[in-house]
């Protein structure tokens, strides 16, 4: 394709040089023409020129028009010009034959030389848009191919990076549950805190990009809001009760108890705005309120809901540092803090709200933010859900049957020093544990002896874990339960694993690192009508 000021090329083949002069006097403003008066000059022409188009005629000594076409589209060079020809051959056999060969246009002589340029001018617009639709999908493929390599990248990095992490928290957890001096004890807190502040930076990272490769997609499920807010504030209120900080709650009472939607983002998006507050904010309080949202909100009319949506908003208040009016904009930003200042005094990426944006951008929602600095923050963001018809059953501790006995508890992982973590975890809980190397150990293992439950690593040798749990869901074997309750312990923490562990047929999904409440909270769950042999 030439550049937008460059004159597009024509070659004119015509064995008469008066059709040639007739042609030419109404293209040569135009266009820059060459000619030729037979088939061996005009594919010398057409190879070394490169035209944008050409008119051919048909009857040519030698060679006529349909060979030199022929000729043309077999040139690699060549084969993607379009051809039109100008000729006196006016039967219908004749056109069919021209347009067979690949001719994109066939007009019979006598000719209307504006009539040709019209034409020739739509047949070079058309090839445009081609060359234009065929570079965007060319780049639209590239993009592709570089997403899945960046998405393959990410997932084999989490892997790298959780896998030790997963180590370094849980035996400081061990180690912290055994008898130690005063100064033993700060010490590990020290790094389990650190550990954890590690975490949420890898976290924050992959996340980040997974919403930039489009992997986030959304989980609609039932759930109590209330109850969502209070899981959501738990981890929060030591840390604040330490501070001295005041913590609260407030829901309005015309918000719906009873909601559908993805609990998880509005969980992620709240932790980011209260972590936030917390870490801004040196004394006062913090204050989190949920109301039905107006029509009007932050100066802009919001679209209609059905009657089986609902709008909620959601203000996350502090009194902390604040920030300028002229960094309200900015701070959504991927990787930008309200000042340099911040990120060496109080750290972080500069991704949460970055992230928190894209999520609720995504659904649907928005998010702003009120501030005055040195007077505290209030951010605002609101979100769509479903108004339950029905109630949900909810899991409580009530209703769940307690464990009787000890649970057999196989662990499938290649990794030594984690398969000793969580052997020593399963043990200080009272379970007994049995650990295989790979997918095949752990199927051996399943027809040799009784298990309640497996915790399934992902990436192994010999046979992973995905393999493992579609030979136990598929298998024949009768002293194989297929039902056996699966839950995938992996550093692949991406919801595509987690969408592909459920899909393959899995239970739950828990990504390392991992807290050992955690841990034990997902054993009970699917263990809560097991009755272990003794």
């Amino acid at each position: 394709m030439p550049e937008p000021n460059e004159k597009q090329k024509i070659l004119i083949v015509d064995d008469s040089v008066s059709n040639i002069e007739i042609i030419n006097e109404v293209l040569q403003d135009t266009y820059t023409t060459y000619f030729a008066t037979n088939a061996k000059k005009a594919l010398e022409i057409a190879l070394t020129t490169k035209p944008d188009l050409i008119l051919l005629d048909v009857v040519m000594p030698e060679i006529d028009g349909y060979e030199l076409c022929r000729q043309l589209k077999k040139e690699p060079s060549s084969k993607d010009v379009p051809v039109m020809f100008v000729t006196s051959m006016s039967q219908e056999t004749d056109e069919t034959i021209g347009l067979e060969l690949g001719a994109v246009d066939y007009i019979t002589k006598p000719i209307n030389p504006n009539i040709v340029k019209l034409r020739i001018k739509n047949h070079l617009a058309l090839k445009r848009q081609i060359l234009v639709e065929q570079k965007l999908t060319l780049k639209v493929k590239l993009s592709e191919e570089a997403n899945k390599t960046k998405s393959a990248f990410l997932a084999n990095m989490s892997h790298e990076l959780r896998t030790p992490m997963n180590s370094i928290i849980g035996f400081t957890e061990l180690v912290l549950n055994t008898e130690l001096e005063s100064e033993q004890k700060e010490y590990l807190m020290m790094v389990k805190e650190a550990s954890y502040h590690l975490l949420s930076l890898i976290n924050s990272i992959l996340d980040f990009s997974s919403i930039e490769a489009g992997k986030m997609g959304a989980e609609e499920v039932d759930f109590d809001l209330l109850s969502a807010i209070n899981a959501t504030l738990e981890p929060f209120i030591v840390q604040t009760q330490n501070r001295g900080i005041k913590l609260s709650t407030e829901i309005s009472p015309n918000v719906p108890a009873l909601l559908k939607g993805d609990v998880r983002k509005l969980r992620y998006v709240l932790i980011n705005l209260i972590s936030n507050a917390l870490k801004f904010t040196e004394r006062g309080s913090i204050e989190l309120k949920s109301t039905i949202a107006p029509p009007n909100v932050n100066g802009r009319l919001l679209p209609a809901l059905s009657d089986k949506e609902i709008r909620l908003l959601f203000s996350v208040s502090d009194t902390g540092i604040g920030i300028p009016e002229e960094k309200f904009d900015v701070i959504f930003d991927s990787f930008t803090q309200g000042e340099d200042f911040m990120t060496k005094k109080y750290g972080g990426t500069g991704l949460g709200l970055a992230i928190v944006k894209k999520i609720l951008c995504m659904a649907g929602g928005d998010i702003w933010v009120e501030s005055e600095s040195g007077k505290g923050s209030t951010f605002y963001f609101t979100a769509n859900f479903l108004v339950q018809q029905t109630s949900p059953a909810l899991l409580t501790p009530q209703n769940m049957r307690q464990l009787r006995g000890h649970l057999n508890i196989l662990i499938a992982e290649d990794n030594i020093v984690n398969q000793r973590l969580l052997i020593r975890l399963l043990q200080r809980r009272g379970y007994t544990p049995v650990a295989a190397g790979n997918g095949r150990e752990a199927l051996d293992m399943l027809a040799k002896s009784h298990f309640d439950l497996i915790l399934m690593d992902i990436q192994m040798p010999v046979m992973d874990g995905l393999e493992a749990t579609r030979n136990i869901r598929n298998t024949k074997d009768a002293n194989v339960n297929a039902e056996i309750p699966i839950i995938a312990v992996t550093a692949h923490a991406t919801e595509e694993d987690m969408e592909l562990c459920l899909a393959t047929g899995m239970d739950d999904f828990l990504s390392k690192p991992f807290r050992s409440e955690v841990l034990y909270k997902l054993i009970e769950k699917h263990t809560a009508n097991v009755t272990p042999e003794e």
